[in-house]
């Protein structure tokens, strides 16, 4: 039944439903996010206490040259795959990293002529869900159109800008970097030159350099239980791991298994005259800098390259009436999951409200026009995600109930892998067939754009786990919000980028002048207690 069928007193019925029923399960959230504070995950092995002896680094800079210096513990904040060749791992840390999975994320930005129609201008995104971690460009968004609800590119403008997105899991034969890059840009140049091609672009220029980064490191269905057991090792060996490889790639799931590691482990380990190295200025090292270490004293962060913000990279660049464009290449969307990360980030200075924006053009308007575009199974038609109203109600409801029965409602994971091992069947299932189990099928074309498409894992392949990480019962409210609510998308992005965060997060910490960041610094070697 569409909402068109039902009665205005029907209508309000439903919609006061399902509000209920999200607001009930969000206050379960916030009361497990005050008593986890307190809690203890009950995983810590006796031995993961802080050891006397120091964490010795080596490394290297253009001005100074080779350096060493002794920090109290070592906070890993890349991936650590980055650090073989120069930190000998313990039998159990590698034991759990040998298994992760990595794909290849690589952007490109490109001017090119601005859509020939107006109707094709409409469509701020195209999505190809066929080739998914093929290699082949699988996403591209016109950057105007998507942080301007409302407004068209200005008719005497010509030329515009494109995110093309492309992504690769696991290349074989194995390549090196550089080979892959390289074989990646040929099959873009291939594409969007081709004008059978459905990411064709007319009078392409490329902007700058392309991204090129390693993305959402993950366990396959086998071994998610191993996400449990790098919990266990935190704070042994004086090393805690803090990168995305921990839990999931967003900022989000950083910043909550940050906040839980902080308050349930690290706090109690390490008072706050140690002192302390972080490797990586990405964002996990820079919430830990600037959030979770803010009474600390004496940190350093090492930054293997010139720039701060790891996979965040912001650009500002000007159509030819000088209006100011924003492109992101890396980290760019919020869903409704975010909100209380983002209230913290406004507490602390980093984020003013105003500067978050509705995504697609029309957003604030009722009768909207969809703005995405997607191809699947060969064909490109405009996306649609919506539901029969009365069944998004119900799905979400129901949702809710299976989601805090298999998860609970500590976040970004739940407690312990024996609070949810009885259904360890279900979450090794990949996530379609899970939704599929559980009578969620209709949710799957919507879930294709709001996980797949955001290069999380093809849902006919990823365990249910990093389903039910990602698609809380809150994003789930997000994705069927366009039937409760009436709008296309409750998605939302940054009217400035993400990069102004992470440049406020910098500033906070070093004006203080409690935070050192060194830039170029290449760690040759991290010498670590007991290993």
């Amino acid at each position: 039944m569409s909402a068109a069928e039902l009665s205005e007193d029907e209508k309000k019925w439903y919609e006061k439903t399902a509000q209920n029923a999200i607001n009930e399960y969000l206050s379960r959230v916030e009361e497990a996010r005050g008593s986890a504070k307190a809690a203890s995950l009950q995983v810590t092995p006796p031995s993961a206490k802080k050891t006397v002896e120091p964490v010795k680094i080596e490394y290297e800079t253009p001005d100074a040259g080779l350096l060493e210096e002794e920090f109290d513990v070592v906070l890993i904040a890349c991936q650590p795959e980055q650090l073989e060749g120069a930190m000998k791992f313990t039998q159990s840390e590698e034991a759990s990293f040998q298994l992760l999975r990595n794909s290849w994320f690589f952007t490109t930005l490109v001017k090119a002529k601005k859509p020939h129609s107006q109707n094709e201008e409409d469509l701020s995104e195209w999505g190809n869900w066929d080739v998914a971690l093929t290699g082949n460009i699988q996403g591209r968004r016109e950057e105007y159109n998507a942080r301007n609800p409302g407004s068209y590119i200005p008719a005497n403008v010509e030329d515009t800008y494109y995110t093309v997105y492309q992504q690769e899991e696991n290349p074989v034969p194995p390549e090196t970097v550089q080979q892959l890059q390289t074989r990646l840009e040929s099959i873009r140049d291939a594409s969007i030159n081709d004008q059978n091609n459905n990411f064709f672009l007319r009078d392409p220029e490329y902007i700058g350099e392309p991204w090129m980064s390693t993305y959402f490191p993950h366990f396959g269905s086998q071994d998610i239980e191993h996400i449990w057991s790098m919990y266990n090792i935190q704070g042994q060996n004086n090393t805690f791991y803090v990168s995305s490889a921990m839990c999931f790639e967003s900022v989000l799931h950083v910043y909550e298994y940050g906040c839980r590691l902080f308050d349930q482990k690290f706090k109690s380990m390490y008072p706050k005259d140690q002192k302390i190295a972080i490797i990586g200025a990405g964002p996990a090292g820079l919430l830990w800098a600037s959030m979770f270490l803010k009474e600390y004293g004496n940190v350093t962060v090492l930054e293997k390259s010139e720039r701060f913000g790891g996979k965040t990279r912001t650009e500002h660049h000007l159509l030819s009436d000088g209006t100011d464009v924003v492109c992101e290449l890396g980290t760019c969307y919020l869903s409704p999951a975010y909100e209380h990360m983002m209230l913290d980030f406004q507490a602390a200075g980093f984020f003013n409200r105003r500067d978050e924006i509705g995504l697609g053009k029309y957003n604030f308007f009722q009768g909207h026009k969809e703005w995405r575009k997607v191809v699947s199974n060969g064909r490109a038609n405009a996306f649609n995600g919506s539901l029969n109203y009365v069944q998004a109600v119900q799905d979400l409801t129901k949702y809710i109930k299976l989601h805090q029965t298999i998860m609970g409602v500590n976040r970004p994971i739940p407690s312990t892998w024996r609070q949810i091992s009885a259904h360890q069947a279900d979450l090794q299932l990949s996530f379609k067939k899970f939704l599929e189990k559980h009578g969620f099928k209709s949710l799957i074309t919507s879930l294709l754009y709001a996980y797949q498409h955001q290069g999380y894992g093809r849902l006919d392949e990823i365990p249910a786990l990093y389903g039910l990480i990602w698609v809380t019962p809150e994003v789930f409210h997000g994705i069927v919000g366009n039937t409760l609510v009436g709008q296309p998308s409750m998605v939302r992005c940054l009217k400035e980028g993400w990069h102004p965060i992470w440049e406020e997060a910098v500033r906070s910490c070093t004006n203080a002048k409690r935070v050192r960041i060194v830039y170029n610094a290449h760690v040759t070697k991290i010498t670590r207690p007991g290993v």
